[in-house]
């Protein structure tokens, strides 16, 4: 039973990683940075030539006037990806809704958000990433994010890619962990070693018939 010692002593070595944050294989990315070609249109959030961010700024309940690094959630090349979040999400609140089916509501469930039109389309961020948008802007304690629905189902030839159908904004918890100092690794590291190659030795010795 040599793996386990070993696999415990290794997971001392590696740095953890932060933990809050969607369960997601996506990409954060700036909004309005050049590497990939946003999935919304230029029309989005709050009128026409409008992005992200600006409302994300300006909205009075945003709370976010001023953020340096508004980032939004993608498969790596622009376009969708599913999301779900496992945290505590703390002020939850309504941003702005503009959306023609009256009756929208968005609830959580299982972990993932699920928006219902109300006149018979449901979609959640699991099986339909293309109806939502994600952002986030990141702070020291705590991360803020922005929800935008698009309520029109992306295939429909009317379909505006706005995301401005309905707007949430909340925060999850964060809380880094601390990455061991190079020393630190080092030794650890060293002394990983040192017990692999005891016990290989070990076991070479048991396996070795006995003299005559």
């Amino acid at each position: 039973m040599r793996f386990p010692a070993f696999a415990v002593a290794l997971a001392l070595v590696i740095p953890s990683a932060a933990s809050a944050g969607p369960i997601t294989v996506g990409t954060w990315s700036q909004i309005d940075g050049p590497a990939v070609k946003p999935f919304w249109d230029n029309n989005s959030w709050d009128g026409r030539g409008l992005i992200g961010g600006t409302l994300i700024q300006n909205s009075a309940l945003s709370k976010c006037a001023g953020c340096p690094a508004i980032e939004y959630l993608h498969n790596g090349l622009g376009g969708y990806v599913p999301f779900q979040f496992s945290d505590d999400l703390y002020d939850a609140t309504k941003i702005f809704g503009i959306t023609a089916w009256r009756n929208g509501t968005l609830t959580r469930v299982n972990d993932a958000f699920v928006y219902d039109n109300g006149v018979g389309n449901v979609y959640n961020s699991l099986d339909n990433p293309g109806q939502f948008a994600l952002f986030r802007v990141v702070g020291a304690d705590s991360i803020r994010y922005f929800l935008g629905i698009e309520d029109i189902i992306l295939t429909a030839l009317h379909n505006d890619r706005d995301y401005n159908d309905y707007g949430l904004t909340f925060t999850t918890p964060f809380t880094p962990q601390p990455v061991p100092e190079p020393g630190t690794l080092f030794l650890l590291g060293s002394g990983v070693a040192a017990m692999a190659a005891r016990r290989k030795l070990s076991g070479r010795k048991a396996s070795k018939p006995a003299q005559a």
